[in-house]
């Protein structure tokens, strides 16, 4: 499978990590262009690629971690959100809330599912601490992964 990575922080760096190891293809983005993810990508190694936040939509899976604050525009960077699995790994954050008033009272899937209009959003990732698991052994005691969302068959895939 394909995962595009909106963001390419602990959150997309620790979750790219393990998808490589299970032969998962991974692109990240970020909002200052591909090329100064170079780096980044020479260390995650194969199957690692950057590119354009609609790039990163174009694949399988797209997970979404960035910050609150910036989760509007970065999904406004895809003009067309139909059909696409969109993981949304985001934390809602109140003290932002100056700065979108219109969101009292909603809470955060609904928030972004606005953004991305037409998309299956599905909630993950974004409350287990990526240092949990961003050396995962066998030894580590294993970590409960909660998901929520409304689509059944997404959610199955």
């Amino acid at each position: 499978m394909k995962f595009g990575f909106m963001g390419a922080g602990t959150v997309a760096q620790t979750l790219a990590k393990h998808l490589l190891l299970h032969g998962h293809e991974v692109i990240l983005s970020n909002s200052r262009g591909p090329e100064t993810l170079s780096d980044l990508i020479s260390s995650l190694g194969a199957g690692a690629k950057s590119g354009t936040p609609s790039e990163a939509a174009e694949q399988d899976f797209v997970i979404l971690c960035v910050t609150w604050a910036q989760m509007p525009a970065a999904l406004s960077m895809v003009p067309d959100w139909t059909g696409r699995v969109l993981i949304d790994a985001t934390n809602r954050f109140e003290n932002t809330e100056h700065l979108f008033g219109e969101w009292s009272g909603k809470n955060s899937s609904k928030i972004v599912a606005q953004y991305a209009p037409d998309a299956h959003v599905i909630k993950a990732f974004n409350s287990v601490p990526m240092e949990w698991i961003k050396d995962y052994t066998e030894e580590k005691p294993k970590t409960v992964l909660f998901m929520s969302g409304d689509d059944i068959q997404v959610k199955k895939s």
